[in-house]
């Protein structure tokens, strides 16, 4: 099991808050007395432990620079909102951030569904999204010039699951379960698409929806029972949160010792570790991607 420890999001930081002092150095000496950034992040919800961990991150870079002087002799403020991965919510979420006044940019947003849900309010108002979590393919096929990424695609990142499934572990059969919307139905076609050129496909493909389907009353026993069905080898989950821990859960309780492989990726890094150990689950065969 592979786990990256939060306080590594401060890394990403400063590279950003360099490049942008470079590039804009005279916007942001026109500023007043601070450089505010704006967050929307799940404070609440199914991610409810991400948002509190990304602005940790955020605000451990901020100090960092702000001890050194700021940007510019401008200290950085960070102000937060929660959104609770609802991407319905965005539009005002963003609005109630757009409102403060001297925002310059939005800085630790996560999720691909809310991150599309914010793409009119990004173009209508001009502002920079900075370092989005988020490695959704439909972001970085069509050129937007106020989203800016400092992580790999999830393209790249099934790719390396693939290979890591198929070449280091040594398994045939493996299960899908994502999330049907902008985060997981682009990754779900790429490893399908991927293992159709090995000559391969999925055993077993199960979804569900962030709208429509109620974590607290979904039957986990069922979709555990489905996979195994299907005698999975491996499985990837293309999920967040609950999603993920409850179908690892019910999967090691009804499997016992079958050995299993389940793996997720970059987006569960920072919570993953302790959701297992919280939910007393052996992290035995869990693997957790990770980009940088």
């Amino acid at each position: 099991f592979f786990f990256a420890h939060s306080s590594s999001c401060s890394v990403m930081v400063w590279p950003v808050l360099v490049c942008i002092a470079l590039l804009l150095k005279p916007l942001v000496r026109g500023f007043s007395g601070e450089i505010v950034f704006g967050q929307s992040s799940p404070f609440s919800g199914v991610s409810g432990d991400v948002g509190p961990r990304l602005q940790a991150g955020v605000l451990a870079g901020f100090k960092e620079a702000n001890d050194a002087g700021g940007c510019h002799g401008k200290k950085l403020v960070l102000h937060s909102v929660d959104d609770g991965y609802i991407p319905t919510n965005m539009p005002d979420k963003a609005a109630e951030l757009l409102a403060i006044p001297d925002m310059f940019a939005f800085i630790g947003f996560y999720g691909s569904a809310t991150t599309a849900a914010l793409l009119p309010t990004l173009i209508q108002h001009q502002i920079p999204d900075i370092a989005p979590l988020t490695g959704s393919s439909s972001f970085r096929r069509q050129f937007n010039p106020y989203t800016i990424h400092l992580r790999a695609g999830y393209d790249d990142e099934s790719l390396t699951m693939l290979n890591f499934l198929i070449s280091e572990k040594v398994v045939g059969r493996i299960a899908l379960l994502y999330q049907n919307d902008t985060f997981g139905a682009p990754a779900k076609e790429g490893i399908v698409s991927a293992l159709e050129e090995l000559g391969m496909k999925l055993v077993c493909l199960q979804s569900y929806s962030v709208v429509d389907d109620d974590v607290a009353s979904h039957n986990f026993t069922r979709t555990a029972e489905k996979f195994l069905a299907h005698s999975p080898q491996a499985v990837i989950l293309y999920a967040v949160g609950t999603w993920v821990t409850a179908t690892i859960a019910e999967m090691k309780r009804l499997a016992e010792d079958q050995g299993i492989t389940y793996i997720t990726g970059s987006w569960m890094g920072l919570t993953l570790s302790s959701r297992l150990k919280a939910s007393r689950i052996d992290p035995k065969g869990v693997y957790v991607m990770q980009t940088f």
